[in-house]
């Protein structure tokens, strides 16, 4: 069953991707970011799992990568807690939507949790 629900996905999010729906700035990451949120809040409401995987890989991957190279500091965090943090970084500086997702992300994570000695 799991493997048929990962082909479904897979096959669901590639013809998104082969028609040219790809999500690259803040004006695609924010309402799938959003309804990350509302889904993690009440688990009845329905999300696209291309939208929530979208969201979730790239706050994780950002997250990895700030880790990595010192620009930010969220060892421990959750990732719920991360997209909750975008979301709210997004809703704050909507003048920022038509920048890269994964700089706005980055943004987001660094000016949350800041690592000591990194300006």
């Amino acid at each position: 069953m799991k493997w048929l629900l990962l082909a479904v996905f897979v096959l669901s999010a590639s013809s998104k991707i082969a028609i040219g729906e790809t999500k690259l700035d803040g004006n695609e990451l924010l309402p799938a970011c959003q309804a990350t949120v509302d889904n993690m809040n009440d688990r009845t409401k329905s999300i696209d799992p291309f939208d929530a995987g979208y969201c979730m890989g790239l706050v994780h991957g950002v997250s990895f990568l700030g880790e990595a190279h010192g620009t930010s500091c969220d060892v421990g965090v959750s990732l719920g807690q991360e997209v909750r943090v975008v979301v709210k970084y997004l809703n704050d500086h909507p003048a920022e939507l038509d920048e890269d997702g994964a700089i706005l992300v980055a943004e987001a994570l660094h000016r949350a949790w800041p690592c000591p000695n990194k300006k």
